[in-house]
């Protein structure tokens, strides 16, 4: 094995699965079949569509080494350790990667982890500099979920860094909450956290090397550790769907459920050059008149930039000011980068003009470049081959990005209906 600890090159991106045989409410879970499979073969398989450099199933059982060596995966023997991240963290230094190199965490039980996830996790991290650690979010939409002590919510500041975790519901709108807690405000921002980190080695190692503190142990959150160290989480909200882990048997149904119904369900990429203006409003506006047809639940819809630019940031104040006036909140988005792993995931790959069409066809698989469509040859109006780029016009483009893409998107969306007849 070659050290890279303190050689000059770049980084790697490594997952880690750690999967222990102990569970207390399912003893032998990550070997339980889950739809002929067993569940240890799905995570492995979703993480390494991710495109990563290599991925170990980091265990304390013989079994779950030779089951991960049945179907062709990698697993290594580990010692004894409280926490999924110590497991982690002793297979980076059994494997000796070097202290930059991105290792992401993806537990054991979430057969549902969807490569894309996985990938924005370490893509975040890598083009995020001051970031030691990186994780996902989803959106809350339910009042339930928003009091739950199960469900665990995340607060950021302006530029998506983690500044809280809390089983507690955060963050709390006083007024509102005084009134009625039957439903969340409108315009709350409150975030579901999803349990996936990635971790850069040289922080990994420092963080497992520190007792629990006290908010760790009070929230029984170990992200807290991190937090309480100083670290800087960069965090991105995930658009796309994740489905629930495995804590139970009775969750097993439901897991084979969704496995089954994300099969049909249309996966949909929204790409300019930056993703902070045209491909987040698209999104935006596919979102809403997917609720208006009443086909949310048909559909998984996201939106990547063909470059680097702007990586983790929010979109254009502007884009988000444009988009509010007509009911469309794109404010919890963030930019990331278009992946050649994003042709294999999703079904329709929607560019906003001629120089994206181009940049994507040249990332994409000669097999793959069908998926590749241009937003406005379903529009109606004859004003433009493309969607115009506002960022560095005035702020009335960024009205007519929104007039445009609302009418791009009724054919976009009759043409989907007719494609599924």
């Amino acid at each position: 094995m070659v050290n890279r600890r303190n050689r000059d090159v770049s980084p790697m991106f490594h997952v880690v699965i750690p999967a222990r045989m102990g569970s207390t409410r399912f003893p032998g879970k990550v070997l339980h079949p889950i739809a002929g499979r067993p569940m240890i073969e799905h995570v492995y398989r979703n993480a390494e569509a991710s495109g990563a450099n290599s991925v170990t199933v980091a265990t304390d059982s013989e079994d779950v080494v030779a089951a991960c060596r049945s179907f062709g995966g990698k697993a290594l023997l580990t010692g004894e350790h409280p926490s999924g991240s110590d497991r982690v963290a002793e297979t980076a230094r059994l494997m000796q990667w070097g202290d930059r190199d991105i290792i992401v965490n993806v537990q054991g039980d979430e057969p549902l982890m969807p490569a894309q996830a996985i990938r924005i996790a370490a893509d975040v991290l890598a083009t995020c500099e001051p970031a030691v650690m990186s994780t996902l979010a989803l959106p809350i939409s339910d009042v339930e979920d928003f009091f739950s002590p199960h469900v665990v919510k995340v607060v950021t500041d302006d530029t998506g860094r983690a500044l809280y975790f809390s089983r507690a519901p955060i963050p709390w709108n006083r007024d509102h909450f005084a009134q009625s807690r039957s439903e969340l405000p409108e315009g709350l921002g409150a975030l579901r956290h999803v349990g996936i980190y990635a971790y850069r080695n040289q922080f990994l190692q420092h963080l497992t090397d520190r007792p629990p503190g006290g908010l760790e142990q009070a929230e029984a959150l170990e992200q807290l550790r991190a937090l309480g160290l100083g670290a800087h989480i960069q965090l991105q909200v995930f658009n796309g769907f994740i489905g629930p882990g495995v804590d139970v048997p009775e969750d097993v149904a439901r897991v084979e459920s969704l496995m089954t119904a994300s099969e049909t369900r249309k996966k949909i990429l929204f790409v300019c050059m930056g993703n902070i203006c045209r491909s987040p409003t698209a999104q935006g506006v596919a979102e809403k008149l997917a609720d208006e047809r009443g086909l949310a639940h048909r559909l998984v819809l996201d939106s990547a930039g063909t470059h680097a630019y702007h990586v983790g940031e929010p979109p254009d104040s502007r884009a988000i000011k444009a988009a509010r006036r007509r009911g469309i909140d794109i404010s919890r988005q963030r930019a990331r980068r278009l992946s050649s792993e994003d042709f294999e995931q999703f079904d329709y790959i929607v560019v906003m003009d001629q120089r994206n069409f181009e940049e994507a066809s040249a990332m994409a698989a000669s097999g793959s470049r069908a998926r590749l469509k241009k937003m406005m040859d379903f529009a109606s109006v004859d004003i433009t081959p493309d969607v115009p780029d506002p960022y560095y016009g005035g702020g009335h483009g960024f009205e007519q990005v929104l007039d445009l893409l609302e009418n791009a998107m009724g054919g976009f969306f009759d043409h989907l209906q007719k494609d599924a007849t």
